[in-house]
């Protein structure tokens, strides 16, 4: 059977060969495709594989705009970008690579999850705005 690579547009005798062929595969059962079909299992692989690779790749956008320490801990394990004047922020898991390169490094600063649990415990319960949560820090 003639591959589809092997087929210059152009030449229609080698497309109507390749017609042929692949009419009689269909007429007798066989299967009409040129590449292998993924199995369930190879697809959640490949899907696992991609979602991995996006996601660190947002994650060195994230180490290359502000940093791998956290703001108040200097804590290694970042992981959470939070807004310095307390507005609500949108998740990092949620944003794109996109709004990510268009983050504003004086808006937004990295905190590590029990950092970010305080800050927000503090300003719900306490009170305290950003300016007064942070001090001398900004």
């Amino acid at each position: 059977m003639i591959c589809s690579d092997n087929m210059p547009y152009k030449n229609t005798e080698n497309r109507k060969q390749y017609q042929r062929e692949w009419y009689q595969r269909k007429k007798s059962g066989k299967p009409t495709r040129i590449t292998p079909i993924l199995t369930e299992e190879k697809r959640r692989e490949l899907e696992r594989y991609r979602n991995k690779k996006y996601y660190n790749h947002k994650r060195e956008i994230l180490q290359r705009k502000f940093g791998s320490k956290c703001f108040f801990c200097e804590n290694d394990v970042v992981r959470i970008i939070h807004r310095k004047d307390g507005k609500p922020h949108k998740k990092f898991e949620q944003m794109t690579i996109m709004e990510l390169e268009k983050l504003d490094e004086n808006e937004y600063v990295c905190v590590c999850g029990i950092c970010h649990k305080g800050i927000h415990w503090v300003m719900k319960y306490i009170g305290l705005s950003w300016n007064n949560l942070v001090g001398e820090k900004a």
